[in-house]
């Protein structure tokens, strides 16, 4: 009787031992499905992060050329500019150079004119000037007597010119 009951617990442990062999080896598969998955996803990921690193040190690269270009052009910008404004200092000073040139040239020019003018007056103030300036005042003094006329006006620098007269209005 005893081996009966031997046979029945062995029949019973078996099949617990069989199951729980199944459950381990479902969790085997599982677990090795899982590293499996896991394997692969990090080959892929390890993939992306290499050529996420080549991609990052390439725009590092350009990252240091642009610097690099952004200084050169800053630089060219600030001689260019440096430049200019010492050629348009040049230029206003050349300009100020001839303006006051000019005004000088001017000034001689003002200054020789009247001293020929006082060279000219008095070459020609003399006894015999005075008594002609006498004359023409005296000549002048007759011509006003005569266009006291009321049908003629006064010299306008063109001639005599006709006054209307009363009854000709």
């Amino acid at each position: 009787m005893n081996k009966p009951k031997f046979e029945k617990k062995s029949y019973e442990e078996d099949s617990d031992q069989l199951f729980d062999e199944l459950q381990v080896y479902g969790k085997l598969y599982r677990l090795e499905t899982e590293i499996t998955r896991l394997t692969k996803e990090n080959a892929t990921l390890s993939k992306d992060n290499e050529t996420l690193r080549k991609q990052i040190s390439i725009k590092d690269g350009q990252l240091k050329v642009l610097k690099n270009n952004i200084s050169s052009l800053y630089k060219t910008a600030k001689l260019e500019l440096d430049r200019r404004l010492s050629e348009k200092q040049e230029l206003q000073n050349q300009y100020d150079a001839l303006v006051f040139r000019k005004i000088k040239n001017f000034e001689i020019q003002r200054q020789l004119q009247q001293q020929n003018i006082h060279s000219i007056h008095d070459n020609m103030v003399t006894p015999d000037s005075v008594d002609c300036d006498e004359k023409l005042r005296q000549n002048n003094k007759r011509k006003k007597s005569f266009h006291n006329d009321k049908n003629v006006s006064i010299n306008n620098g063109h001639g005599y010119k006709w006054k209307r007269s009363p009854s000709n209005r």
